[in-house]
């Protein structure tokens, strides 16, 4: 509602439509910016609507579109505000988290350094000898 009352709406379009190019064929940095930025706000949208809809929506869909065009509960609002700041920020100073602790192949948690096969190079092995080369 809001939105569609702002001056300008071709600059708004034009800026909107470059920032959308420019997060696939633009530089990594603007990439990864773009793609934290409207991760987060998705994300929170999509929280944002479920605490909408268990207080009294009709509909997910319906409280998606409650929230967007300014008519939802405060609470709703203030959880999309919050799960976008967390996003944001995780981001902004590069924590990691996760819930699964990853394991590579040969079963080592700390990169296959403890005992792996592959820190002998792969070609010392390899007999050179004329009767083994292909013709």
């Amino acid at each position: 509602a809001w939105v569609s009352e702002l001056p300008h709406q071709q600059a708004i379009a034009v800026l909107l439509g470059l920032a959308g190019l420019l997060s696939i064929v633009g530089p990594s940095s603007f990439t990864r910016a773009f793609l934290a930025i409207t991760g987060s706000a998705v994300s929170g949208l999509l929280v944002a609507s479920c605490c909408d809809f268990f207080f009294g929506g009709f509909s997910w869909l319906g409280s998606v579109r409650n929230l967007l065009k300014g008519t939802a509960i405060p609470v709703g609002y203030g959880l999309w505000a919050i799960i976008f700041a967390t996003g944001v920020s995780r981001w902004l100073i590069s924590t990691k988290c996760g819930t699964v602790h990853s394991i590579d192949a040969d079963g080592a948690a700390d990169g296959g350094t403890s005992g792996s096969s592959l820190q002998r190079p792969l070609l010392a092995t390899e007999d050179n000898s004329p009767a083994r080369r292909p013709s």
